[in-house]
């Protein structure tokens, strides 16, 4: 199937009725993979029937590129409907310069550090059955932003990459997980995702403080309003107290053990995995 022919069933299906916005969109998507050199408005109208200004005033038109990319996403399943896992991660870019919107301080994790530059936060959609990854929405972070936000009140970064989760929640219906790293395992995280009858699969701190929780079933005859059953010590766990999942299907010296446990810092409970490794 060609591009234009996609891009044709796409404009059918958002709804866009724009004979010129359809006719330039397909020159823009023809003229992309093609293009050699920079990426500005002067290059586009050396290789593209359309002038340099044709292309400002289009690009200073919305459009609605959510409901676009999620109509190709759609074309791309196995099946309508197929249940897909969410992915929200943040890209850092290098730029210098005093003057480009969205210029701070960010983290770098090819360097490793925070450096000065602008950043992009991506969610995506991957299909369970077969593993694909598809970009459903790229924002840039603005600036100013606070970086902890440790009060619950103040609007910090992690208040900014919830928004954007709440922007394409139209788009997440059959989306019951939110995958992030371990910089989104934030009290405000949590919160954001049980309003939305969401659940976030995330990576604790390796000295996360948790408690397992007191198994009244097993012990019947215990007095008092005990609620836990002692500390996780992360460097000695006592695997007896866990529960054996099975060997990891890909990995399969990789053992996958679970268990609910109370997170002291979020207060609330918590289902944990842990990982251990037998090459015997």
């Amino acid at each position: 199937m060609s591009i234009i022919s996609i891009l044709d069933i796409i404009f059918g299906k958002i709804n866009l009725q724009s004979k010129f916005e359809q006719d330039f969109l397909k020159e823009l998507f023809d003229l992309l993979p093609s293009i050699r050199g920079r990426f500005n408005f002067c290059n586009f109208e050396r290789y593209s029937k359309y002038n340099e200004l044709t292309f400002r005033r289009h690009f200073s038109k919305f459009f609605d590129w959510l409901a676009f990319n999620f109509t190709l996403i759609e074309l791309a399943l196995t099946k309508p409907n197929s249940a897909c896992l969410a992915i929200i991660d943040a890209s850092f870019i290098s730029k210098s310069g005093k003057k480009t919107f969205g210029l701070d301080i960010f983290w770098s994790g090819c360097a490793s550090k925070a450096k000065k530059g602008l950043e992009i936060s991506c969610l995506a959609l991957a299909e369970i059955k077969t593993g694909l990854i598809w970009t459903l929405d790229v924002t840039q972070t603005p600036s100013g932003l606070a970086k902890k936000g440790k009060n619950l009140e103040e609007y910090s970064r992690i208040d900014f990459y919830i928004e954007q989760i709440f922007d394409c929640l139209a788009y997440l219906k059959n989306t019951h997980y939110i995958i992030a790293d371990g910089y989104y395992a934030k009290t405000k995280m949590f919160n954001a995702m049980l309003s939305i009858n969401k659940y976030l699969i995330t990576k604790l701190r390796s000295d996360a403080n948790m408690k397992y929780l007191f198994d009244r079933a097993k012990n019947p005859d215990a007095h008092g309003n005990t609620k836990y059953d002692g500390k996780v010590n992360w460097k000695n766990v006592d695997l007896k107290k866990w529960i054996e999942i099975g060997n990891h299907p890909k990995f399969g010296h990789i053992l996958i053990y679970t268990q609910e446990l109370y997170a002291v810092y979020f207060q609330r409970k918590l289902k944990v995995l842990k990982t251990t490794e037998n090459y015997f």
